[in-house]
């Protein structure tokens, strides 16, 4: 089973392996960015009042 998931990796190359990966580097960024403490209304505990 993983000497078959080895061969197709291999095989598809470095432009397969990046679409294979993208939809889970898509969803990591959108997580990221939808932590909220990025957007510039919630930035209220960056103040040094």
């Amino acid at each position: 089973e993983k000497e078959k998931e080895a061969r197709k990796s291999t095989q598809m190359g470095p432009w397969g392996m990046l679409l294979m990966h993208l939809p889970q580097v898509v969803v990591a960024e959108r997580s990221y960015v939808d932590l909220g403490f990025l957007h510039t209304k919630n930035k209220g505990f960056l103040r040094k009042d």
